[in-house]
């Protein structure tokens, strides 16, 4: 293998005075040109900054839409926690008064008590069968004063 180096002329870097040596009609063309060139690329190049500029605030607009179903799915999420939790309280709540309504409920019939039950007016609202032979009331007269249509009786027991 063989290897040769050759050295090559480099071609010597033009100077001002050789640009110059069209003379100034010849610079005066070149600049005509370039302001030719410029005045053509104005126009493109504002066209262009325009629709970058929109792009920009189609961009933005759309992060901004982006963002509000975040925030309203966070608002959401939040809500239904608290609806959940009224939710709990509120099934607790019916839950105690069921079981108090079923307790209430289960005393008369258990335990045969004579019993009435007289709202403000004096009427009676629920008696117990046991209730029947001491005050002589009947489940018909619910809703009635006492058995006399007078003034409650007081029993003794």
């Amino acid at each position: 293998m063989t290897v040769s180096f050759a050295d090559e002329a480099k071609p010597e870097p033009r100077s001002p005075s050789s640009a110059a040596a069209g003379g100034p009609a010849q610079t005066a063309r070149f600049e005509r040109e370039l302001a030719a060139t410029r005045a053509k690329l104005r126009c493109p190049v504002r066209k262009f900054e325009i629709a970058n500029e929109k792009q920009k605030v189609a961009i933005e607009e759309t992060m901004s839409a982006n963002e509000e179903p975040k925030t309203s799915k966070k608002e959401l999420q939040s809500l239904n926690e608290v609806l959940m939790t009224l939710n709990g309280q509120f099934r607790d709540a019916i839950d105690h008064q069921r079981r108090t309504a079923t307790d209430l409920q289960n005393i008369p019939s258990r335990s045969d008590p004579a019993t009435l039950f007289l709202d403000d007016p004096v009427n009676i609202r629920f008696l117990t069968p046991g209730a029947e032979a001491p005050f002589g009331a009947t489940a018909k007269l619910q809703g009635r004063r006492d058995a006399s249509g007078g003034a409650p009786t007081s029993v003794r027991l």
